[in-house]
């Protein structure tokens, strides 16, 4: 058993690295698994603490897009806007792929300030990772788990 619970933790830690929305990558670097009672149980988990926001968005539109919303869990933005230096800092990393290449520190920061009120009014969408890799691998686990009584029965 604590081989099927090493090897399937370690596929829904890749699956979900592999789902994950990548920026600078700290996201998907931070999924790990963690082992309990001697290797029989796992957890797989993140420790940055949007992750939760972009598994399941937030605001209206979060709403929309989010399946399987755990119980007690808020699409309100709990913050009006997201800090508008880590905007910012997006806004000036990504300005060639929005045709600002030419842009100064000024008119990026004017983006910036457009993009969080959007997001402020509108919220973000769900973008699912670690649930979608969760249930693949569940169905792999629980089969090989039944395989596993059985040769063991024999």
């Amino acid at each position: 058993m604590k081989r099927l619970v090493n090897d399937h933790s370690r596929k829904l830690t890749n699956r979900a690295k592999k789902e994950a929305p990548v920026d600078m990558g700290q996201l998907r670097a931070s999924i790990r698994p963690q082992f309990f009672a001697n290797g029989l149980t796992s957890r797989i988990s993140t420790n940055v603490g949007y992750a939760a926001y972009v598994e399941y968005g937030t605001g209206p539109l979060g709403q929309v897009t989010s399946k399987n919303t755990p119980k007690g869990y808020v699409h309100s933005v709990a913050i009006k806007r997201p800090p508008p230096d880590v905007i910012f800092e997006w806004v000036w990393r990504n300005r060639k792929n929005m045709n600002g290449s030419g842009w100064t520190k000024a008119q990026a920061r004017g983006v910036a300030f457009l993009i969080g009120r959007a997001i402020g009014k509108r919220g973000l969408r769900a973008r699912a990772f670690m649930g979608p890799a969760y249930e693949e691998t569940k169905r792999e686990f629980n089969r090989d788990v039944r395989r596993e009584f059985k040769r063991t029965a024999k």
